[in-house]
């Protein structure tokens, strides 16, 4: 991902406007970074080791909690690449600009075999669309593929795009990129879609990664994402995957919630990989992200504390 990074950072931007729009009015009119973050309950310099396959021991930090805490990082590392863009396009501007299409590039790096282009158009109402391109370096012009490509509508106040709010979907496609010279090794396809229209709205962020590899086994896998807060009040994760345990397909979810003071609940459901029937854990952590309840529905001798002093009953298990 970190070469990907830099080959944002390195395209000269700045989205356009069609009639009468200002450069201003276009800075607040795409996503930023607080656009498209998901937000979860953090300890200020906290360690977590989420890596660990066994369950927390009641008091200490939540296994749960260190789960879902480090799925939002990942999602959020999925999405920062668009974030990048967009903090590119509003610092430089265009290569050409014309009616209601701006295009920068073609961009190549001294260094680099791969040569960029990107093309934003303002489709009136305050609604917008881009594409990253890229190819190989001397590579004509017809052999250019879509690596990113997104809509975002703006929220607007008087008329006017409010930096940083609105609703849209993007598509990365790191297959197209594994076709240039040069890539990153990760490979499949993100569809994220968003919707955070105002500082008092209820925040959406869906992701749907489709043949992404899974580290652990080096296997494709595909995932569901789904994130649901609403500022100041209570929040709520949802994450899937499906993994292949010898010939049978396993899926595994986790449900998580938690109120603004950070105390939480994670439930967990496994189905298939020669299960004869679901498994199930249920974790519940207090405000300093404390496991104070667990139960596994396969095992018992696991189970600690009292599911009364969890702030959220009963059991919720992920549709994802």
């Amino acid at each position: 991902m970190h070469r990907k990074y830099l080959l944002v950072l390195a395209l000269p931007s700045l989205l356009m406007a069609c009639g009468g729009t200002t450069i201003d009015s276009l800075r607040s009119g795409i996503p930023n970074s607080d656009t498209v973050r998901l937000d979860f309950p953090a300890q200020s310099g906290q360690a977590l080791e989420t890596g660990q396959t066994q369950q927390a021991a009641l008091g200490q930090t939540s296994f749960f909690y260190g789960v879902t805490r480090d799925t939002t990082r990942l999602v959020n590392g999925a999405t920062a690449l668009v974030l990048i863009l967009v903090k590119a396009i509003t610092d430089t501007p265009p290569t050409t600009f014309k009616d209601n299409v701006a295009v920068w590039g073609p961009y190549t790096d001294a260094l680099s075999p791969n040569t960029y282009r990107l093309t934003a158009t303002d489709n009136g109402n305050h609604h917008y669309s881009y594409v990253l391109e890229g190819k190989a370096k001397g590579a004509p012009d017809t052999a250019y593929v879509t690596l990113l490509s997104g809509t975002h509508t703006a929220a607007t106040e008087h008329g006017q795009p409010v930096k940083g709010f609105g609703n849209g979907t993007l598509l990365i496609d790191w297959d197209k990129a594994q076709t240039l010279p040069e890539h990153s090794a990760d490979v499949g396809t993100a569809l994220i879609a968003y919707s955070r229209m105002s500082s008092t709205a209820q925040v959406t962020i869906d992701v749907k990664f489709t043949q992404v590899r899974d580290l652990a086994t080096n296997q494709r896998i595909d995932a569901n994402y789904g994130y649901l807060s609403n500022p100041g009040a209570d929040g709520r994760f949802r994450f899937s995957s499906y993994a292949t345990p010898g010939a049978a397909i396993q899926r595994f979810a986790i449900e998580s919630r938690w109120q603004n003071s950070g105390a939480g609940r994670a439930d967990v459901v496994v189905t298939g990989g020669g299960l004869s029937q679901p498994a199930t854990v249920n974790e519940c952590w207090d405000a300093s992200f404390k496991s104070q309840y667990l139960h596994a529905s396969y095992d018992p001798s696991h189970d600690y504390g009292s599911e009364s002093v969890c702030v959220f009953t009963p059991a919720e298990y992920s549709p994802l």
